[in-house]
């Protein structure tokens, strides 16, 4: 039994006095990559999406303990092929590192998003209504999420009650 203490202490120092304190970390067999972006519809959304997705993967991997040039390529290699088009598309300055992952977040942040049009997306808002088929926790749940860019402020849940009365198609719902 001293032995193998004497060994794990030796192992523990050798490690510590190397530099490397923690293995390097591997993805969960179980955990999936997200699914690569969506170019359709409601883009913004997708992108919003795919990025909150993309986040917890790396907690989940500790994707955060690699290398700049490997987040990058699982970045791209998550992104799907449309995505990565897309980021070849982006220009960088001289100052930005167009190895980060942050600063190329950023960038599709403003090519997908760019500055909200607050009047076109309280337009989008309104003009909602159930679909045929969708139940009223989806239609909730979309007009909730259209009313993220609205800017409602204090006025967001009176707001959704409201079209959401006004947007259902059967009213014996």
């Amino acid at each position: 039994m001293a032995d193998s203490e004497e060994t794990t202490t030796e192992a523990t120092r050798m490690s510590r006095s190397s530099g490397n304190v923690h293995p390097p970390p591997r993805p969960l067999p179980n955990i999936a990559p997200p699914q690569p972006l969506q170019l359709k519809d409601g883009v913004a959304e997708e992108w919003k999406l795919f990025k909150q997705m993309f986040e917890g993967y790396c907690i989940i991997t500790q994707l955060d303990k690699h290398e700049t040039v490997y987040k990058k390529a699982v970045f791209l290699h998550c992104i799907g092929a449309n995505g990565v088009k897309i980021y070849n598309s982006l220009t960088f300055t001289d100052g930005e590192n167009q190895d980060d992952i942050r600063v190329i977040i950023k960038k599709l942040d403003e090519y997908f998003i760019g500055e909200c049009n607050e009047t076109y997306e309280r337009y989008v808002f309104n003009k909602r209504d159930q679909n045929t088929g969708e139940t009223i926790d989806a239609y909730v749940a979309t007009l909730r999420t259209l009313a993220k860019a609205c800017n409602f402020g204090e006025l967001e849940e009176s707001l959704i009650k409201d079209k959401l009365v006004l947007g259902i198609i059967d009213p014996n719902t």
